[in-house]
């Protein structure tokens, strides 16, 4: 996704981590409208720094800390 800038491999990691991102979110703050509008911006940040994900080491627990630290 990083070198190509490629959307369909960017959706199918949204699609994948949506879900439980916004639980993990709704957990802290109990709305659902808000949840996804946090985790929609957690992957929109995502894909603006596409160039750099290469540094990332774990997606996922990138993903979570993201999710996490904006739901606060």
């Amino acid at each position: 996704m990083a070198d190509s800038n490629d959307q369909a491999a960017f959706e199918e990691l949204f699609n994948l981590y949506f879900s439980w991102l916004k639980s993990v979110s709704m957990a802290i703050v109990r709305k659902n409208e808000d949840a996804e509008e946090i985790i929609e911006d957690v992957f929109l940040k995502l894909w603006l720094m596409r160039d750099k994900l290469h540094q990332i080491k774990n997606i996922e627990t990138y993903l979570y800390t993201a999710a996490k630290n904006k739901s606060f």
